[in-house]
């Protein structure tokens, strides 16, 4: 059985342990944090102190970012998938894709 590492009050990039909140599946002790952002989440230890998780999720996000690769990778395969009036459609959404 594993022992619990206390880690009530320490920041991991934007988060910071609030208190103890019950073991996942896997058996890992959970933490409610609260983001700098104002969100509680509920996150494993393992994961907090690996560096796996810094934040709520909401560093991730950027609203009206559009000028990512990233953006631009997602608007191009929903074209092929859905603008029929493309050359490679029938690859995609003509397909069903």
């Amino acid at each position: 059985m594993r022992q619990m590492l206390n880690l009530e009050g320490q920041r991991f990039g934007k988060l910071i342990v609030l208190k103890p909140d019950g073991r996942d599946s896997s058996g890992h002790y959970l933490w409610l944090c609260e983001c700098d952002c104002g969100n509680t989440k509920s996150i494993s230890g393992d994961s907090l102190r690996r560096g796996y998780t810094t934040s709520c999720g909401c560093i991730n996000y950027k609203h009206g970012d559009t000028d990512s690769k990233l953006y631009k990778a997602w608007q191009s395969m929903r074209r092929r998938c859905y603008d029929s009036n493309r050359n490679d459609y029938g690859r995609y959404g003509g397909r069903g894709i």
